[in-house]
């Protein structure tokens, strides 16, 4: 590495598996790892634009792949993607409660709108398996140089998600994949931290 001070990570795919869920090599096919080095990194927001093109790449390519894989080069790890597919995205710190995925799609379709976005700051870890109908409401903003999004409240026993705001939280953010075809993160956004949310809320 280009900084000597950097200390290697473990990988997180393996730390993950050591550290909290020893039998998670089953999912392996289903998880895609981009590796970068710490002294070429940019930022979250790069980083999250580089899923939003990765999601872009195999939705474009899905077909050719399909009738002339041998057109497809090697080197591109292809995942074919629908409109109507589920995309996700979350903080690399987070872990999930137990049947996370079948419980966001039925939440999903609660809101009787192909074009929601479930999107909130999750609550803390030791709440999995706890109550699912409280949850965090992302609600509050402050002004630094931009808007910000600034902390939630929690809303309890929900009949269905509460559809009353704009803010999109890149903790957590569930939706159809035509959303990230239609309101991609923004690539231009280098070394943005503080306020990026708001460009794509």
């Amino acid at each position: 590495k280009v900084d000597s001070t950097l200390v290697d990570d473990a990988g997180c795919w393996d730390r993950y598996c050591t550290d909290y869920n020893t039998n998670c090599v089953q999912y392996q096919s289903q998880v895609r790892i981009v590796h970068v080095d710490a002294s070429q990194a940019k930022g979250p927001t790069d980083a999250r634009s580089k899923l939003s093109a990765m999601i872009h790449w195999d939705y474009q390519h899905g077909q050719q792949a399909s009738s002339q894989p041998d057109q497809i080069p090697d080197e591109i790890d292809l995942f074919p993607v629908q409109l109507n597919d589920f995309c996700m995205q979350i903080d690399s710190h987070m872990d999930f409660s137990d049947h996370f995925d079948t419980l966001l799609i039925e939440m999903f379709h609660r809101t009787h709108n192909d074009y929601a976005v479930l999107s909130t700051y999750v609550a803390d870890i030791s709440q999995n398996n706890q109550d699912v109908r409280t949850v965090p409401n992302l609600c509050m903003v402050t002004f630094t140089s931009t808007i910000r999004n600034w902390g939630t409240k929690e809303c309890v026993k929900l009949a269905s998600p509460k559809l009353t705001n704009a803010m999109w939280g890149a903790g957590l953010s569930f939706h159809r994949c035509h959303a990230e075809l239609n309101v991609p993160v923004d690539p231009y956004l280098t070394n943005v931290f503080d306020g990026e949310e708001g460009s794509r809320g």
